[in-house]
């Protein structure tokens, strides 16, 4: 009976079925691509939201895709891979293309590294704005004319605008991309005034305006 057992075979490797390693080949190709996508787009939206200080969302948004990937998958008829490695290669892949996109998205040329742009002075006369003429970085402004606005544009939201004279406050207000402001009597003996905006992003744009 002792040799009987010796002779059993120990192991007996189960038949290769080629067409259910395809078929799994063949799905795990399609979740690996889905995944790159979804990690892409949320990557992208995170960027977008970081700009307007909302970061967080996409944060949590990525741990929310991370828990339910499977029922997403499952959703969208695609199946988990079976074994313990392929999965941590798909989440893997999520996580790392997510982070890549987040980055990419707050770089040019898609995200803008330049503060906002403030330019086109312009005075208020006979009823209507007219372009203030400039000469080697001086602005002459018409005597008795101290209405005055300026072009503000950014592409992300402005926070703030505030017009100054020296260290004084000019009165100001920021509306429909422009800042108006009146200089009456603020440069009677000065020569400069500057025009500050600062946006979501913590980039700060400046316009100074030299008198002649």
């Amino acid at each position: 009976m002792t040799k009987e057992k010796k002779d059993e075979p120990v192991f007996q490797e189960p038949e290769f079925d080629e067409k259910d390693y395809l078929n799994y080949e063949r799905e795990r190709a399609k979740a690996i691509v889905f995944v790159f996508i979804l990690g892409a787009l949320i990557g992208i939206l995170t960027g977008y939201l970081e700009v307007t200080g909302l970061w967080y969302i996409g944060l949590l948004l990525m741990i929310v895709i991370l828990y339910f990937l499977k029922r997403l998958l499952i959703l969208i008829k695609m199946s988990m891979p079976r074994t313990t490695w392929h999965k941590v290669i798909l989440y893997g892949e999520l996580i790392l293309t997510w982070f890549l996109f987040w980055i990419i998205a707050l770089n040019p040329p898609f995200h803008v590294v330049a503060g906002p742009q403030i330019s086109n002075l312009e005075v208020y006369t006979n009823g209507h704005w007219q372009s203030v003429s400039e000469v080697s970085g001086l602005y002459d402004i018409p005597t008795g004319h101290d209405e005055l606005r300026a072009y503000v544009y950014y592409k992300y939201h402005i926070t703030n605008v505030t017009v100054s004279c020296d260290s004084s406050i000019i009165s100001s207000h920021y509306q429909n991309d422009y800042v108006y402001f009146n200089v009456t009597g603020a440069y009677g003996n000065r020569d400069l005034i500057s025009i500050t905006a600062d946006s979501v992003r913590d980039h700060t744009g400046t316009f100074n305006i030299y008198f002649t």
